[in-house]
């Protein structure tokens, strides 16, 4: 049975154990009860207040706060209530009927990317997540919905500065004559930076039958523009021909 929509992406290298601690803590319904703790030597625990800020984490500039002990203990419905993200799931269930499994999936982005906040606390660096999205479905399955929910859940923890949803279409993107195209596609950039980039209906993009088309240059500026600024910039797009 195929599901009206998809959620792709977002991969974090994580241990296993640790996530699936992540997600129990994040579904136990903001109660303190579920903790993950870094093993020391010494068998003390010590509970941690919540974050001060929801932005707390600076995988960008590298500035942030001071590393815990590695003795310290965090509590993940602590850190939920912290980031205010039970708000944005909230009301993705009301805004959207049915759809269980999409929402099952944007709950299991959020605790892992809990997860990785929580590694960043005790000083564990890795690579920023990928968190670039592909959702597929017909016309009204709420795409567009699950995209503005996942701009402010990833703004609310911290990975996205702004967090506001630019929707682009193949005429934001590409021009009709030599040297249009990148002028256009770098302005739409530059107004998504700090948020999230939807680009809805993205495979018009691309027209092989028409070698006058420029279509695939604006995919190449978007690609590197991914990769090389993944952290100032989350891009998203829409397929209802799939799914």
């Amino acid at each position: 049975m195929l599901l009206p929509i998809v959620v792709i992406s977002v991969f974090v290298a994580m241990v296993g154990g640790a996530v699936g601690l992540a997600i129990a803590g994040f579904r136990s319904g903001g109660n303190a009860t579920e903790e993950t703790t870094v093993a020391s030597e010494t068998q003390t625990r010590r509970t941690l207040p919540p974050q001060l800020s929801r932005n707390g984490r600076s995988r960008g500039n590298g500035r942030g706060p001071a590393p815990l002990p590695p003795d310290a203990t965090v509590t993940f419905g602590a850190e939920r209530e912290v980031a205010e993200i039970d708000d944005i799931l909230g009301a993705l269930d009301r805004d959207l009927v049915g759809l269980l499994p999409i929402k099952k999936k944007v709950q299991e982005i959020a605790a892992l990317l809990l997860v990785d906040r929580a590694r960043q606390r005790f000083g564990l660096e890795a690579p920023r997540p990928n968190l670039h999205m592909c959702f597929t479905g017909p016309p009204g399955t709420g795409k567009t919905t699950v995209a503005l929910r996942m701009a402010d859940l990833l703004h609310r923890l911290g990975y996205l500065e702004q967090g506001q949803l630019v929707h682009a279409m193949r005429d934001d993107l590409v021009g009709q004559f030599i040297g249009h195209t990148a002028p256009r596609t770098k302005r739409t950039i530059d107004r998504a930076k700090g948020g999230v980039l939807f680009i809805d209906e993205a495979y018009y993009l691309y027209r092989g039958v028409d070698s006058q088309d420029y279509g695939q240059e604006a995919i190449d500026i978007l690609l590197q523009v991914m990769e090389n600024e993944r952290d100032k910039l989350v891009v998203s797009s829409s397929d209802p021909t799939r799914g």
